[in-house]
């Protein structure tokens, strides 16, 4: 069996939903109580790679680490980027601010 390993980031503005994406995709549950990243939560998923073929084995293993958008956490996260192979850069379309925030 191939096994890939990737560090995915979930980066972006406070209060944005990133936290909601990571649960909604890892756990599938969707929370409507607000409570804001403090530093840094990860989870992990394993996916097929290709479900569809039964002879393809291949496994990603992801390590998706939600990192706090408030500015007080700006020197802190930058630790948490070494390693990463990804960043989903996540915004709230109903407040066009927060993607003005993304640097």
């Amino acid at each position: 069996m191939i096994i890939y390993k990737f560090k995915l980031l979930l980066l972006g503005p406070a209060s944005v939903g990133k936290t909601s994406l990571l649960n909604r995709f890892v756990k599938d549950v969707f929370n409507e109580d607000y409570l804001s990243t403090i530093g840094v939560q990860f989870l992990s998923k394993e996916l097929r790679i290709n479900p569809d073929d039964p002879s393809d084995d291949g496994e990603a293993h992801l390590s998706i680490w939600d990192v706090g958008g408030q500015p007080s956490f700006l020197d802190l996260r930058t630790t948490f980027y070494r390693g990463s192979q990804g960043a989903l850069l996540v915004f709230d379309l109903t407040r066009e601010n927060t993607f003005e925030e993304i640097d």
